[in-house]
């Protein structure tokens, strides 16, 4: 089986609305997301599955090790880099 890979780079200001709808149809999926380096975690990746989303804000469901299933919501423009796993 081949790992179907889609990778969404957010150049800041150009195109937010397609990121947006990118983003939003990865509901239910499971990806990475690459955070920019303003918020503050312990990896720069992180594997998740996106729970819902809008034009501004993505919510994501992961694990952490220490603190066990997080839910933590992003806004969009946060967000350097998507892969879809």
């Amino acid at each position: 089986m081949v790992a179907r890979e889609l990778c969404i780079h957010n150049q800041e200001g150009k195109g937010e609305n397609v990121i947006s709808k990118l983003i939003n149809e990865l509901v239910g999926k499971e990806c990475r997301i690459k955070p920019d380096e303003e918020i503050e975690l312990v990896d720069s990746w992180i594997q998740c599955q996106v729970l819902d989303t809008d034009d501004e804000w993505i919510k994501i469901r992961y694990e952490d090790k220490k603190k066990g299933t997080i839910t933590r919501l992003f806004r969009i423009e946060n967000i350097d880099e998507v892969e879809m796993l």
